[in-house]
């Protein structure tokens, strides 16, 4: 009887846990078994006396190493528009970044979707 009951209580929560959304599955299923949650970042890895943040920097800076520095006087012959649409705000960065979306899988990048 007492097997029986157990097998029931565990069909139960099974079905419980498919009717919410996934993310929420999952946060169950970790929690029913036990398991201890990871940091999404946890995958990524970082030299032990650098900061993640630094380690996206240094890989943005090296992307563009080879290019060489823009003219002063060329820039004085664009106009504001043009230069405009190059020009990134470390406010538009900071507001993409807490954006991602860390419940996506990763990409070849290792960063969430």
């Amino acid at each position: 009887m007492a097997c029986k009951l157990r097998a029931q209580f565990y069909a139960r929560k099974v079905e419980q846990l498919h009717e919410t959304n996934q993310h929420s599955w999952w946060k169950h299923v970790r929690n029913f078994l036990n398991l201890k949650s990871h940091s999404p970042f946890s995958s990524l890895e970082v030299p032990d006396n650098k900061l993640l943040p630094d380690v996206i920097n240094e890989f943005f800076v090296s992307v563009s190493e080879d290019l060489h520095p823009v003219e002063p006087d060329v820039l004085s012959t664009l106009s504001h528009d043009y230069c405009d649409q190059y020009i990134i705000h470390a406010q538009d960065v900071e507001s993409r970044v807490s954006n991602i979306n860390i419940t996506k899988a990763p990409g070849p990048d290792f960063l969430p979707s």
